[in-house]
């Protein structure tokens, strides 16, 4: 014997629910891609935050460079004058000789800091200068500041866990 079997679903995709399918399911990737975009936000803002106060940070260090240089210089000024009065063997002029030649090296690596640091926040920033146009030249406005603020535990866990797009997503 042989049979055959034939089925054609009539109803299938057919009704209320499945009408509506395509409109949840745009639903959820709009609400996914809002998420994505609160993500993509945050995380921006968190960078260009990290490159200003790096740069804070790197032009702060060339002034202590700046100030470690004088004092090398000082010292080899003294103890080129206590040679002279015999005070002091040659080896101690050399070895604040150098000190300052060292002290000149970490200046250069400060400014070359200062420097990349410039070039990050500029790029994040998308500031550019017209063709043959010097770059601008990014200049912190804001020093670090610190002050003592009492935290509720709670709450700021409560206030971190409803602002979080990384969880809102998944």
């Amino acid at each position: 014997t042989l049979t055959f079997d034939l089925a054609q679903p009539l109803l299938r995709d057919f009704g209320f629910k499945m009408a509506r399918r395509e409109i949840l399911v745009a639903k959820n990737d709009l609400e996914v891609s809002g998420n994505r975009l609160r993500q993509a936000l945050v995380d921006t803002v968190f960078e260009v935050e990290e490159a200003y106060w790096n740069l804070v940070y790197s032009r702060e260090y060339l002034k202590v460079q700046e100030e470690s240089l004088n004092l090398a210089k000082d010292l080899l000024a003294k103890n080129e004058a206590e040679l002279e009065a015999g005070i002091i063997p040659p080896i101690d002029l050399l070895n604040a000789r150098a000190e300052v030649a060292s002290r000149q090296a970490d200046i250069l690596q400060a400014k070359a800091q200062v420097k990349n640091s410039q070039d990050t926040l500029r790029t994040l920033l998308n500031l550019s200068g017209d063709e043959g146009a010097p770059l601008p030249v990014v200049v912190p406005s804001e020093t670090p500041r610190t002050e003592a603020f009492r935290i509720d535990t709670e709450e700021a866990r409560a206030t971190a866990m409803s602002h979080r797009p990384d969880l809102a997503g998944s």
